[in-house]
């Protein structure tokens, strides 16, 4: 198998919403609805899906970073993370 489809469905699986929208992909082009028979309408779904991974792909990337942010933070000395006030009154 190719190196390139191997990382690709490696990738995948950390990101399922994107599996999601790439299964649609392919159920658009198989037409597996049987709903599909002008080229307008199959168009229109296709940028609908798209429209929808690119939401989803931009999603991932901020929680990513996120994660990323929190953890250089984190691992700054002297950085103190907030907790809760251990209140008495």
């Amino acid at each position: 198998m190719n190196q390139d489809y191997i990382k690709f469905t490696e990738e995948l699986v950390d990101y399922p919403d994107l599996t999601e929208r790439f299964m649609e992909i392919f159920s658009i082009v198989k037409n597996t609805s049987g709903d599909l028979d002008l080229a307008d309408a199959a168009e229109q779904r296709v940028i609908d899906v798209l429209r929808t991974l690119g939401n989803d792909a931009l999603h991932a990337w901020a929680n990513s970073q996120i994660t990323k942010k929190s953890d250089q933070i984190g691992s700054k000395p002297g950085i103190i993370k907030h907790s809760k006030k251990k209140s008495t009154g």
